[in-house]
């Protein structure tokens, strides 16, 4: 139902104001899941829109992740349907503004018709600095997660390469977690830092990113992610590398991944995603 509503109102949001800066995005994932008990490997689908007209930018994006899974425990194999929506107000040349919205449909998980509400705001002191807070409340049947992530972030120029270096610290709650058996193994509460930086040289592009510490149902990359299954991360690696040809940027991308499956206990699961991203500016 949801996505008879979200999605063309988006998609006409963004046509609409997009004027200045149209962007559109796809990407293709590939998910390997080692000593996993529930799943054996996967592929994600994802393609978006973003659009900035004075001083407003509209995005969307829709994902569909379709994994192998291991009968039993499982009945099926999963498949699983995201939409996202994201709004941001620039106030002035200082202070932008967040509205973000996720929707969830899954087949298998108490998570299935999730919904996730987020807002925050960024202040650059100047050029080089940029300060931020967001926070996110998942709201599902059983149980609702609630996440503040602060970031800060610096950006510099060595000769002719860009650099942007990020600093990041999320703190989970969990509410009414032992409601549901998908929860019961997991903390109260979590609080996990990390790092990410971007490169920039020429027509070249890269990025590195690191998360130490557990995270459960977290919200990611700004809002427009969320880590919905009952898995509590421990360590995390992503790294990219990529080209901008004309007006496309081609990007290469892999992310490690460790963590612990709650229902079971079973720890040790690794995920290995490789992903193949495109970008296109009008």
């Amino acid at each position: 139902m949801i996505k008879n509503i979200l999605v063309p109102l988006a998609l006409s949001t963004v046509s609409l104001f997009a004027v200045d800066d149209l962007r559109l995005a796809a990407q293709i994932e590939y998910l390997d899941f080692s000593n996993s008990k529930q799943k054996e490997n996967g592929k994600r689908y994802s393609i978006g829109a973003t659009g900035k007209e004075k001083n407003h930018l509209f995005g969307i994006q829709y994902e569909l992740t379709q994994t192998n899974t291991k009968q039993p425990p499982l009945p099926e194999d999963l498949k699983v349907d995201k939409y996202a929506f994201q709004y941001t107000y620039l106030w002035d040349n200082s202070l932008l503004m967040h509205g973000r919205y996720l929707h969830i449909e899954d087949n298998l998980a108490p998570t299935d018709e999730g919904n996730i509400f987020g807002v925050g705001m960024d202040y650059k002191f100047n050029q080089k600095y940029k300060y931020g807070f967001r926070t996110y409340v998942s709201d599902y049947t059983d149980f609702n997660v609630y996440q503040t992530d602060l970031t800060a972030m610096k950006h510099f120029k060595y000769n002719d390469l860009l650099i942007k270096l990020q600093g990041i610290l999320k703190g989970i709650w969990l509410d009414n977690k032992n409601a549901t058996s998908y929860t019961n193994n997991a903390q109260n509460s979590y609080l996990t830092p990390g790092i990410k930086g971007h490169f920039s040289y020429q027509n070249y592009v890269a990025g590195i990113g690191l998360f130490f510490g557990k995270r459960v149902f977290a919200v990611m990359d700004d809002g427009k992610r969320i880590q919905h299954h009952a898995m509590e991360f421990d360590r995390t690696l992503m790294i990219g590398i990529g080209k901008k040809i004309d007006k496309a940027t081609v990007m290469l991308k892999y992310n490690y991944m460790r963590a612990t499956e709650l229902p079971y206990e079973n720890s040790d699961v690794t995920v290995n995603n490789t992903m193949l991203s495109v970008q296109y500016r009008f």
